[in-house]
């Protein structure tokens, strides 16, 4: 116990003697932070907004199952981190998404009335006549 306590007063005072601030130029050039250039913050940035749009147009289209906003909210969220089970069809060009049970019942119905009216329009979209 002695020798630790010992060990652990050098280790503090060489501790002491380092300095509290490190000036980046007395850096080697290998160990000095690298600025985040504009154009990959522009970059993030526009991901961001992106993911901020599809997620208030998710909770848009959510909105008018459930009673409350704040509700469609939590309802996106737990969305992107509940369970699903994908299934591709290739003779028939089908992906399949099964959706696990939501906590809330009432969750439950609005995603089932969400899906429902997703899977009108995509096959009512795909009847449409082509552009000439």
């Amino acid at each position: 116990m002695q020798t630790a306590e010992a060990r652990f007063g050098e280790v503090r005072a060489q501790r002491k003697l380092r300095p509290r601030k490190v000036i980046i130029d007395s850096l080697p050039a290998d160990q000095r932070l690298i600025a985040v250039l504009p154009l990959s913050e522009m970059f993030a940035d526009t991901v961001r907004m992106i993911a901020y749009r599809a997620e208030t147009a998710m909770v848009a289209l959510l909105k008018r199952h459930l009673p409350k906003e704040a509700d469609a909210l939590a309802l996106v969220r737990e969305l992107h981190v509940s369970d699903a089970d994908i299934e591709r069809n290739e003779f028939a060009w089908m992906l399949t998404i099964r959706i696990h049970r939501m906590a809330n019942p009432s969750d439950d119905k609005a995603v089932a009335a969400r899906l429902h009216d997703a899977s009108t329009w995509t096959a009512s979209a795909s009847q449409k006549p082509a552009r000439r």
